[in-house]
């Protein structure tokens, strides 16, 4: 599931960010192995994981990905051969 940042205000008055469902959708989702990590860590600030998914319009590095009970920040969204066919997330699983 893609969630995207959302703020609301409390009781108190105070703004608080939660995230609502952007999409459902099919992906895999897969741990960058030695190289490809490194070779992610010099293309982005810390990716560890690429998911891949059919593509969606409006999906950007601000939001993140709800998979199986973990979390993952999107670091980057790249448009695979600019068709609008398949989208390639970078992302760092959230600890």
């Amino acid at each position: 599931m893609i969630e995207a940042p959302a703020e609301s205000q409390a009781a108190d008055g105070s703004i608080v960010q939660t995230w609502s469902t952007f999409a459902d959708a099919w992906a895999s989702v897969e741990p960058l192995t030695g190289r490809e990590y490194f070779s992610a860590q010099r293309e982005q600030a810390s990716a560890s994981d690429r998911i891949r998914m059919r593509h969606l319009d409006g999906v950007t590095h601000r939001m993140r990905v709800a998979w199986d009970g973990r979390i993952f920040e999107i670091e980057s969204v790249a448009n695979v051969d600019e068709r609008k066919r398949e989208l390639v997330l970078m992302c760092t699983e959230s600890v």
